[in-house]
């Protein structure tokens, strides 16, 4: 219930919901409610995440349990479960015997929240028949801690075991003085926009929540009538709207619209609004903003961002065991659920950007749910999307962003796609795409139908589509690319058949360096040479950077420079400032790796060899390197994790901290990650300069000393 939650005042509340088994449902699991969910501590939208396993700040269930005669049970949903367990409370006492029908019968259940004089609470918890009225059965719980009654109020359907009952619910009421009202926070049906400009054509995509359609109405003498969205602009400070074209239809999978409108005068800024009305006659409207071309600035600056997990130790992961002096940390506290992003986000408000890029990994397969056997997971990974434009919605209705779809947006732990090819063995190291190439096309269009029109219409094998593309903004050439649609796999060993960007992606380079601007960006997924260490720290063949394959990966090189283009990347979860080199050290262009938003799988870079040709006084980690396929790369910064002691633990250690800091209150607030953040490039044309940044994810973008050590990094030519 994301538009009422309980406050911190010490004052009454109620809820009533009527709810029974689904017609068909075993008898087996419980119904209710779930109260004071993240007590306090989380963002609405994070307590809005909790369900499956238990933690601390995981709030008190009151259900009642559908099998047999029923039983009313308030149960703990804070006590870090290794399994879906959730202990009674000790303590409640039944008042009137629980005796209920359960073939189906609609119950009315009630929780209630009486102060105490001492400042706690006594939870009141009772069922009535919904339609007779009668009183089936009730039980209380005395001096309940108030701190456990913060948060969030949701409804819990509780499968049981694998005969898998399925409950329903309707009329959910609630009142009382202790419950803060928050119309604001409601979300949908439009879940958020992207939009691009370039050249004077304007591409927006509107993403909705999944509308229903199946209850839309039809008769025997009209058609059934299709949802749809419309979009209107005006020019800021005017009052008339413009329609863009007739309502597009709005259709699964994907619940998507995009409108493509030429001609856009981007020399003005733009208020405009998507506009959608629901079966009952609702009336929803999503106001954006886009501005004009900063073409005329004499400073741009791009962000980039990669690696947005949603959290740490998953809901459906259970707590590691501990050692002595070792701490779990606190699975429903903001230290372990990251989403939605909160600081990041106000932070990069506050940073004066003009674009973002998004290079991947904007969802993860495996948070905060999984369907990984499923070839066309679609409405698996559409609640991941609309979670990911729940939390990025404020920077998208305001900022034009770029999304490249990555390995884990389609799915898989790494892509060597091969041309496309459609994998035969389950294993993705054998190359190809392991779900439906349908699918695949989904994600792809949900993060990249705004962009500019792809270079190469022509799908790939498989009939997967392309989407690499150039934009113009703000007098910067950026290159969008797909290092991930070509790439061979390892078993590929003749150097003629090793291929890393494709033959047309790189006729697409050559042709985007031979564009106007001298200011050109390569936007890429991954970085091209491996920018990490084993913990023993030697340098590892990893394939899935853009190290690998090393022809593939010299030509691609070999292309930025002739360019005379900066290359952006993420993907490696470690921010590395670096200066390729193909034929010899640094000769090649200068790339910036952006860290992990919130990195659950930690890379550092902290090897066993001195870096050559450094500095004087310069760390040993940084300088001429040669990576373990022979690429040429110079360290010139990194975003190390700090927490070096904890390195060894690999990534048990974002789920176990030391006793001491848990009791510091570590394990509920901070990050045991210290090397997440996201990277900026501000280009002064005027100047030929070139900034590179790398902040941390909470850090105070009025303070430029809160960068990683070794940023900022000035180019006088790039």
């Amino acid at each position: 219930l994301l538009t009422y939650d309980l406050s911190g005042r010490l004052a009454p509340f109620h809820l009533q919901v009527v709810t029974q088994l689904a017609p068909g449902s075993p008898e087996d699991g419980f119904t209710g409610f779930l109260v004071g969910a993240g007590e306090g501590l989380l963002d609405h939208r994070s307590a809005a995440l909790i369900h499956h396993l238990g933690g601390r700040g995981g709030g008190i269930l009151g259900v009642i349990e559908t099998t047999g005669q029923g039983a009313l049970r308030l149960r703990d949903m804070a006590e870090e479960a290794q399994g879906a367990e959730y202990p009674p409370l000790r303590g409640q006492v039944e008042v009137v015997p629980t005796e209920v029908r359960l073939d189906y019968h609609q119950m009315a259940l009630n929780l209630s929240g009486i102060p105490q004089d001492d400042g706690r609470y006594t939870l009141r918890l009772s069922v009535w028949a919904y339609h007779a009225g009668d009183l089936l059965g009730a039980i209380e719980l005395e001096d309940v801690p108030a701190e456990r009654l913060r948060g969030g109020i949701a409804l819990v359907s509780d499968p049981g075991g694998q005969v898998a009952a399925r409950h329903s619910f309707h009329t959910l009421t609630v009142g009382g003085e202790k419950l803060d009202h928050h119309p604001e926070r409601s979300f949908g049906p439009v879940a958020g926009t992207l939009h691009t400009l370039s050249g004077g054509i304007l591409k927006l995509s509107a993403q909705f929540a999944p509308l229903g359609d199946a209850l839309l109405p039809r008769t025997e003498d009209a058609p059934r009538p299709r949802m749809a969205a419309t979009l209107e602009y005006r020019p800021s400070g005017t009052e008339t709207w413009t329609q863009a074209g007739p309502p597009l239809a709005i259709a699964p999978p994907e619940y998507l619209t995009v409108w493509r409108i030429e001609g856009w005068d981007d020399t003005r800024d733009h208020e405009a609004r998507v506009l959608f009305t629901d079966e009952d006659g609702t009336e929803y409207t999503y106001d954006l903003s886009i501005p004009k071309d900063p073409a005329d600035e004499d400073i741009i600056s791009a962000a980039g961002i990669t690696g947005q997990s949603l959290i740490g130790m998953g809901p459906s992961q259970g707590a590691p065991d501990t050692g002595e002096g070792e701490a779990v940390v606190g699975r429903w506290r903001p230290a372990n659920v990251w989403f939605p992003f909160r600081d990041s986000v106000e932070a990069l408000l506050n940073q004066d950007i003009d674009i973002i890029f998004f290079t991947g990994d904007q969802i993860y397969e495996s948070r905060p749910t999984w369907r990984g056997g499923d070839p066309f997971p679609a409405t698996d990974y559409l609640n991941k999307w609309l979670l990911w434009h729940w939390a990025f919605q404020d920077i998208t209705r305001q900022i034009p962003a770029v999304c490249q779809p990555d390995d884990h947006d389609v799915y898989q732990g790494n892509i060597w796609g091969w041309g496309g090819r459609l994998n035969l063995t389950g294993a993705n190291w054998h190359g190809g795409y392991l779900k439906s190439p349908h699918f695949v096309n989904m994600v792809q269009r949900s993060q990249t139908a705004h962009l500019p029109d792809p270079y190469d219409p022509e799908p790939a094998l498989t009939g997967i589509t392309h989407y690499y593309t150039g934009l113009e903004y703000g007098g910067v050439d950026f290159a969008i690319l797909e290092d991930r649609k070509f790439k061979t796999p390892s078993q590929v060993t003749d150097p003629d058949e090793q291929v890393l960007l494709g033959e047309r992606q790189l006729q697409f380079l050559e042709e985007w360096a031979r564009g106007p601007s001298d200011f050109k960006v390569a936007v890429s997924q991954t970085g091209y040479a491996t920018m990490h260490v084993t913990f023993e720290g030697e340098l590892p063949q990893d394939p899935d950077s853009g190290g690998f394959p090393k022809v593939g990966r010299d030509r691609a090189v070999r292309a930025f420079s002739e360019a005379g283009a900066f290359v952006l990347c993420g993907d490696q979860h470690l921010g590395t400032f670096v200066r390729l080199g193909v034929d010899e050290p640094s000769d090649g262009p200068y790339q910036l790796c952006v860290p992990a938003l919130a990195n659950f799988f930690w890379r550092w870079w902290y090897p066993d060899v001195e870096g050559q040709d450094r500095a004087p006084g310069q760390p040993e980690h940084l300088g001429e390197f040669v990576d373990a396929y022979g690429n040429y790369l110079r360290m010139i910064a990194v975003a190390n994790p700090e927490r070096e002691d904890l390195l060894d633990q690999r990534l048990r250690a974002r789920n176990v901290i030391p006793i001491e800091e848990a009791e510091l209150g570590y394990g509920d607030t901070v990050r045991t990650c210290q090397g997440d953040g996201y990277g900026i490039l501000r280009m002064n044309k005027a100047e030929g300069l070139l900034t590179v940044e790398c902040w941390p994810h909470n850090a105070d973008p009025a303070d430029p000393s809160a960068q990683f050590p070794g940023w900022p990094a000035v180019l006088e030519s790039w």
